[in-house]
């Protein structure tokens, strides 16, 4: 397949760009925060992201700053998001607001400024201003083969400095997630979110990767994907390097994450596997996410901070820079 870039149309009725080397696939939707919606493998014809049970919302506008996980969910579609300025639940804000629930970069409609080929490169380069945050975020994409490099560039627009979370959210999907599926990282040390009230693990405890203090005492082993119903929230930390990896040998298959550990100094590792049986996913989501990012805990910015989490202070009109990279590869 050569390589391009093209204009098409994804579920929902959403106009979406296609990025498209000899290794790869890619989809993004500029209306709906620019998520990246799917990468497929082209060797093995794999998407490795994840969607949503309910699939992808109908095109639609707003809301841009969701006040609950609930009207977060409904403009939700999976993929790859990008939170901004905040992540998890609602939080207080300067000037007397309120950032929404994993912010809003990854609800508003974004600017396509440009897209093409340069060689076996497709790229596309959108830029969004946030409303209730004076920032800038320019997002540039480049597929390579079965590499695709994301860079970031933040501005805080103001001359006022200002604390925010920003994080990558890449969700992955069956068939790369399913029971045996080894996740490997370069982290050392794991903490469970202290919220957790069920699930296999215990709240609030740190350990040494891969391991995290299971509900009743025992060590669980994160480096694999359990064979039986559960959801986690962990907290990936001190990387050697940024990196993780997800592996599906019976696949042949391997989806790899780099990034700036000096930027994003943490990882979220999220898992819902045919657990929650209520809203909003009735047993129904198979997804283990691994999400690098400025800040944790996942509680929003406020209750973040009060725990001792460290967000990203941007001085008044500085720019900050971030490049992760999504690659698919053998094992």
């Amino acid at each position: 397949m050569s390589t391009g870039v093209r204009e098409v149309t994804v579920e929902g009725g959403w106009p979406a760009l296609e990025l498209v080397t000899a290794g790869a696939r890619v989809q993004l939707i500029p209306e709906l925060g620019c998520d990246i919606g799917s990468f497929v493998d082209a060797r093995t014809g794999v998407d490795v992201l994840w969607r949503v049970p309910w699939g992808i919302p109908p095109r639609s506008t707003g809301p841009f700053s969701a006040a609950t996980e609930t009207e977060w969910g409904e403009r939700f579609p999976g993929g790859w998001n990008v939170l901004l300025p905040n992540g998890g639940a609602a939080t207080p804000a300067p000037g007397g607001t309120t950032w929404g629930f994993h912010g809003e970069a990854a609800l508003l409609p974004w600017t396509v400024l440009g897209s093409g080929v340069d060689g076996e490169r497709a790229w596309a380069e959108l830029e969004v201003r946030l409303i209730r945050a004076p920032l800038r975020l320019h997002r540039r994409l480049e597929l390579v083969d079965s590499a695709l490099a994301v860079t970031e560039t933040l501005t805080n627009l103001s001359s006022v400095p200002i604390e925010v979370m920003w994080s990558q959210h890449p969700s992955f999907g069956a068939p790369l997630i399913a029971a045996g599926t080894r996740i490997e990282t370069g982290a050392t040390v794991t903490e469970t979110d202290d919220t957790l009230t069920d699930g296999d693990l215990a709240a609030g405890e740190r350990s040494t990767w891969p391991h995290a203090p299971a509900q009743g005492g025992s060590a669980v082993d994160l480096s694999v994907v359990p064979d039986f119903a559960t959801h986690r929230l962990v907290y990936l930390s001190e990387f050697e390097t940024g990196w993780a990896r997800l592996v599906n040998d019976d696949l042949g298959l391997a989806a790899r994450l780099e990034w700036d550990a000096s930027v994003y100094p943490s990882a979220w590792l999220w898992q819902e596997l045919n657990d929650t049986p209520g809203h909003p996913w009735w047993q129904m989501a198979y997804v283990c996410a691994i999400e690098p990012g400025t800040t944790y805990p996942g509680q929003g910015l406020a209750v973040a901070k009060e725990k001792g989490g460290t967000p990203l202070l941007l001085a008044g009109g500085e720019q900050r820079v971030v490049t992760v990279g999504l690659s698919t590869e053998a094992p």
